[in-house]
């Protein structure tokens, strides 16, 4: 769960705003690739990378 909130706040960064989503909502991801790191932190660890069109489950 908290893996997935990481996921999900860090992908909604780099979109260029905030997401107050709902358990079990869902986004896409807008941007041509994006890091998703650890931590909400550009200095942490990259733990995957996502691409356009990848959806994402809060």
């Amino acid at each position: 769960m908290k893996r997935s909130f990481i996921w999900i706040l860090l992908v909604t960064l780099i979109m260029g705003g905030w997401l107050l989503a709902e358990e079990g909502s869902t986004v896409k991801v807008k941007v041509a690739s994006a890091n998703v790191r650890s931590k909400p932190d550009a200095s942490s660890e990259v733990i995957a990378k996502v691409t356009a069109g990848m959806v994402l489950k809060v």
